[in-house]
C-alpha cells in the first residue's frame, strides 16, 4: 500500500518560542529539519506575524531550500509580505558571504 505517512512527518511545535529574547530561550523549541514548512492562517496580530518570520527564517537558514507555504488569508498585516522578503534577502546576503569567505579560506 502506497501511503504517504512515510514520507510526511506532521509535528506540533510553540511558534513563540524562538530564540530571540532571553526569556524565550529557557523554552527554545528549534525547528526540526524540513523541506517544507507549513504556516497557515496565523498570521493574526504583529507579535505572531513577527515569530512567523523568525521561523522561516530560521528554517531557510537551515535549509536554503526549504520551501515556505504561507496562508494570510485575512491580511491582517498588509506588510508581512514586504518585512519577511527583506529578511529573506538579508539572509541570502549572509549566506552568499559566507560561502565566498568559506572560498577565499579554501584557496588561500
Amino acid at each position: 500500500q502506497a501511503g504517504v505517512t512515510d514520507k510526511i512527518q506532521t509535528q506540533l511545535l510553540d511558534i513563540t518560542a524562538t530564540a530571540t529574547t532571553a526569556q524565550q530561550q529557557e523554552h527554545y523549541e528549534p525547528l526540526p529539519d524540513c523541506e517544507v514548512l507549513v504556516a497557515a492562517d496565523v498570521l493574526y496580530n504583529p507579535k505572531l506575524c513577527w515569530h512567523v518570520m523568525e521561523r522561516i527564517v530560521e528554517a531557510r537558514r537551515r535549509n536554503p531550500n526549504c520551501l515556505v507555504l504561507l496562508s494570510d488569508s485575512q491580511r491582517f498585516i498588509s506588510d508581512f509580505d514586504v518585512v519577511l522578503s527583506n529578511k529573506l534577502m538579508q539572509l541570502q546576503d549572509e549566506q552568499q558571504q559566507q560561502q565566498q569567505q568559506h572560498q577565499h579560506a579554501m584557496e588561500g
